[in-house]
């Protein structure tokens, strides 16, 4: 079930949200402050069911609280007025290690330090060998005007899309997307060299390709998820 809010323009705080919903939308609510989803009301639960929180335009927004660890996806864009703790609990390392994949963007010009190899541009590249390895990607990016963002994986050369959806991007300064790629990209088979080093280059590709100019993408960040990974068996420069 979803629960959309839009252009509220008094109100100031939400505490809590009844439990059966699982897409929270709130746009354009200029006075809202402080979102609470741990102190919902007396006659609902925690909300652990909330899988996508959607924010958008609501600029005096400071802090938001009790986010689940098992959230996909969390849309602040334009939220300006975010706190250095909220900001900083969205980048933790801990809630994009959870095990499930996400997607997070909000206002921000930094990539997280937990990210193992970052570069300027849209492009990083990396080597692997037998198992793709479950990964996290950050991008510094922002948008002239509406546009859409994805992953794109080249593998060994043969061009491959991710298993994700289009992230949106509203007109907007600099902001923070993280990909969490969970799971390998598809169309694999006949691509990958056994036993031998596979090369990886992402590429953050935007939906507007008449008018690069009209997206932005300052820095680019890729985390190897250490569960289920042999360190061993993936580079960030070329193997000899």
């Amino acid at each position: 079930m979803e629960l959309h809010l839009h252009g509220c323009k008094n109100l100031q705080s939400i505490k809590g949200i009844p439990r059966n919903i699982k897409t929270l939308y709130v746009k354009f609510c200029s006075s809202l402050k402080d979102l609470d989803l741990t102190q919902p009301p007396a006659s609902t639960q925690e909300c652990h069911l909330l899988k996508e929180l959607y924010l958008c335009g609501c600029e005096n927004l400071q802090d938001i609280k009790g986010i689940p660890s098992n959230i996909l996806a969390i849309s602040a864009s334009n939220c300006q007025s975010l706190t250095a703790k909220c900001r900083s609990l969205l980048l933790s390392k801990e809630l994009h290690e959870a095990g499930v994949r996400k997607y997070f963007i909000f206002p921000g010009t930094k990539i997280p330090e937990w990210f193992e190899h970052c570069i300027n541009g849209s492009s990083i590249s990396f080597w692997f060998r037998n198992k793709f390895p479950a990964i996290s990607l950050c991008v510094v990016a922002g948008s002239k005007k509406y546009s859409s963002i994805i992953p794109i994986f080249t593998i060994n050369g043969r061009r491959n899309l991710s298993k994700r959806r289009w992230v949106h991007l509203y007109q907007m300064d600099d902001h923070v997307v993280i990909f969490d790629e969970m799971e390998k990209p598809v169309h694999m088979d006949g691509v990958l060299l056994e036993n031998e080093w596979n090369h990886v280059v992402c590429t953050v590709s935007h939906s507007d390709s008449s008018n690069p100019c009209e997206v932005f993408i300052k820095q680019i960040g890729i985390y190897v998820f250490k569960q289920g990974s042999n360190m061993d068996d993936i580079q960030f420069t070329q193997p000899l």
